[in-house]
């Protein structure tokens, strides 16, 4: 597996932390709503209307809060994956939360032990810029799935440590009762040909001043030959419309726009088609724009605050993996 250094992210101020939680390795009880229809084992979307299963346990973990009337709230946790089955290869994850969730996220860490005792606590600048190795998946939506092609798959070390986060904004006069649901599907390790990864892709560089209509713009190199898996986005209120394009001629004859979107709130991942994949080749980039209309007398600027501030992310899944440098566009340019 590849090993990665730490990753610095801009995700910096939180202001809640959740009551309760429950992580384990084992057969878990299906989602709330039937929204895993798995009741416990694992799959895998073959793309042609069926699944393939496997005898293996999910891994599951599970959070409980309460956000305050008209707050906003990001909570963290560190857990674990358990460490008495070896490596474990995750295919396809899905998750459900409450509404009122801005996003759900999942990052990968450096960590060896949990930190806190594992507690849901209150996000740090720590817990977002020290330790971190890139992310994994991201939710916008009450119940989301991502779904990689056969033979690919996330793999995790046994024990590893992730970090959950949770982000609420309450806009109502009453007291929000929060659930998320997070669950990894299976399948044997040994049947892995592929290792995936997942793109972060991330513009430090916003400024929407007052009654202003602005765009940003990022590139960002694309060093090795990748397959595309699912791409999305994600921006705040203020964004009116986002566009990723390719300098890679025969994949943009393909598939055109990498994605488009206008919807700021829930966008709809793009899932690219595998048979055959579709290739960025080594030495092409990805180029992802952010429109924003601002009609108030507010400046926003980058940052986790979806009611004062303004973010432009391009995520995404694909494989093989690259290291974290990559998937974060460090080598990025902002145009």
């Amino acid at each position: 597996m590849i090993r990665h250094a730490s990753l610095c992210t801009p995700l910096l101020t939180c202001s809640l932390a959740l009551a309760g939680c429950g992580a384990d390795g084992t057969r878990a009880t299906p989602f709330p709503n039937g929204a895993s229809g798995s009741g416990g084992s694992s799959s895998e979307s073959n793309g042609a209307g069926g699944a393939r299963t496997w005898d293996l346990p999910d891994v599951t973990f599970h959070m409980d809060g309460k956000v305050l009337a008209g707050g906003e709230s990001q909570s963290c946790q560190y857990v674990h994956m358990p460490s008495d089955r070896g490596e474990i290869a995750v295919p396809s994850a899905e998750s459900t939360y409450t509404p009122g969730s801005h996003h759900f996220l999942v990052f990968r860490t450096n960590f060896t032990e949990i930190p806190d005792d594992g507690a849901i606590h209150e996000c740090s600048v720590n817990d977002l810029l020290l330790n971190v190795s890139g992310t994994y998946y991201e939710a916008q939506q009450p119940e989301t799935r991502r779904d990689l092609p056969p033979g690919v798959a996330h793999v995790f070390e046994p024990g590893e440590i992730i970090l959950l986060t949770a982000h609420y904004l309450n806009a109502t006069d009453q007291d929000l009762v929060t659930k998320v649901d997070f669950r990894m599907h299976t399948m044997p390790r040994k049947e892995v040909e592929q290792e995936a990864g997942s793109f972060f892709f991330y513009n430090y560089d916003i400024n929407v001043p007052p009654q202003s209509k602005v765009s940003v713009t990022r590139t960002c190199p694309i060093p090795k030959d990748v397959n595309l898996a699912l791409l999305w986005s994600h921006m705040h209120a203020r964004g009116v419309g986002f566009i990723a394009v390719t300098s890679d001629d025969r994949a943009a004859e393909r598939v055109g726009n990498l994605f488009e979107t206008r919807d700021w709130s829930e966008p709809q991942a793009r899932a690219f088609s595998y048979a055959p994949p579709v290739v960025l080749h080594a030495g092409t980039s990805i180029t992802y724009t952010c429109d924003y209309d601002n009609p108030t007398s507010n400046t926003f600027t980058q940052g986790p605050s979806a009611a004062t501030n303004e973010m432009c992310i391009l995520h995404g899944m694909y494989w093989p993996r690259l290291p974290a440098s990559v998937e974060t566009c460090l080598n990025g340019t902002a145009d």
